[in-house]
């Protein structure tokens, strides 16, 4: 009797997201990422900003990427997987892009982790100031046992930056930006 109470609460429970609508898409191209992409999921499923869905990409994985997905969709389901035969990063982007159902897009390698809070903050700037289009993190570079090996540097940039942006990647890197 229990199980079929918790089956019925999941599939309510996924029935109910299914129709909101999220306010940020997540967006992770894989490849070959079975293990890094079980921290990346806790990360982005963890957010205290939980108005997504987290759309993976999986780019042709040769490993156990896409099984390790779908476990996670499993339980969760804002978590959803699309594969693709290989070609390339962004590809990869740009399918999840189009899936995507959010005002905002944040992408995330699958080899990357956020702050809890990483969204939350930058959703509250999108709507405290509806004239921006691009949100950023400042990051850091960390190796296979957790220590900090890289800053990003503290760069502020303001106003029109699109040609900025042409001429320096001062973001960083792809995990760090809502758009």
């Amino acid at each position: 009797m229990l199980v079929f109470r918790t089956v019925a609460f999941i599939l309510h429970q996924k029935q109910a997201f299914f129709d909101m609508q999220p306010a940020v898409s997540v967006i992770i191209p894989a490849y070959n990422a079975e293990k890094t992409i079980r921290h990346t999921l806790q990360s982005a499923a963890s957010q205290t900003f939980n108005q997504l869905e987290i759309i993976v990409v999986d780019d042709g994985s040769t490993d156990r990427t896409a099984e390790i997905v779908e476990a996670f969709a499993t339980s969760d389901p804002r978590i959803s997987l699309l594969r693709q035969q290989n070609q390339g990063v962004a590809v990869a982007r740009n399918l999840a892009i189009h899936a995507a159902k959010g005002e905002f897009i944040a992408p995330l390698d699958a080899d990357d982790v956020w702050h809890p809070t990483k969204l939350e903050k930058q959703h509250s700037l999108f709507q405290s100031r509806p004239s921006l289009g691009l949100v950023y993190a400042w990051y850091r570079v960390i190796d296979d046992d957790d220590w900090v090996v890289e800053c990003s540097p503290p760069t502020l940039a303001r106003g029109d930056v699109h040609n900025w942006l042409l001429v320096e990647n001062f973001i960083g890197n792809a995990s760090s930006p809502l758009i």
